[in-house]
């Protein structure tokens, strides 16, 4: 309804809502023309593998999911295991409540780091202040999600120093699951870039408060920079001062 042709989920993250599966899944529009122009070969030329079957013109707006069936999954193997599955169909059934705890608890993560006197930026959809907030209303009208991204005055040992100073959020990067994280990219998964690049994350942390996982802000601006973090809101974890 909002005009994509294809939406890409990972499962892994809040749809099992436990970290400990690995699997995704896609939603196709059905509306797309595949035959519109040449770009996509594989579904409007002829395909050698099957007879020279064309498969916009035989499945029509099923076109993408047979092909991701016939020639993804028999080249690639992407099914998941009946274990996976089932770890997965669990998780949905806690869905709703999940996400309304954790976009409930960012938001209020999110709006008191905005009021710290240390924090230089706190980027998340979710904030009046967010460019994107409107934006966000459309399309996340239930709240927009669980990570947010923090970038603090003092630069890259501050950020150092928040992250060792937190109790309740974990320091890891598995973002999406029921656990709060947060995680300082500059000093864990990019200590050895140099340069600009470097510098834009050290001041950023990024947090999930669902899970209270994160990685900086990569998009432009002062919340991008050497002291961001990335941080994850975890569902049954409240925020405290």
């Amino acid at each position: 309804e909002l005009g994509a042709t294809l939406v890409v989920h990972s499962t892994t993250k809040y749809l099992t809502g436990n970290g400990t599966v690995t699997g995704g899944a896609i939603v196709d529009s059905g509306r797309f023309d595949w035959s519109a122009s040449d770009k996509f070969p594989s579904l409007s030329a002829p395909e050698p593998a099957y007879h020279g079957l064309k498969f916009h013109e035989t499945f029509g707006p099923l076109a993408f999911t047979f092909h991701g069936i016939a020639v993804g999954l028999r080249d690639l193997g992407t099914t998941m295991n009946p274990q996976a599955a089932h770890y997965t169909r669990l998780g949905i059934e806690t869905l709703s409540l999940r996400m309304q705890r954790h976009v409930e608890n960012a938001e209020k993560l999110a709006k008191w780091l905005e009021q710290d006197d240390r924090i230089e930026q706190v980027t998340y959809a979710g904030l009046a202040s967010s460019p994107y907030a409107e934006r966000a209303k459309t399309i996340c009208p239930k709240g927009a999600g669980a990570l947010f991204t923090c970038a603090l005055k003092g630069g890259y040992d501050a950020c150092v120093k928040f992250v060792n100073a937190l109790e309740i959020f974990s320091h890891v990067a598995n973002l999406g699951d029921t656990r709060s994280l947060v995680i300082h990219s500059a000093s864990t998964a990019q200590p050895g870039t140099a340069g600009g690049r470097r510098r834009k994350s050290e001041r950023g942390a990024a947090v999930d408060r669902d899970r209270g996982c994160g990685r900086p802000d990569r998009r432009s601006g002062p919340g991008a920079g050497a002291g961001a973090r990335l941080i994850k809101a975890g569902p049954h974890k409240r925020p405290r001062s």
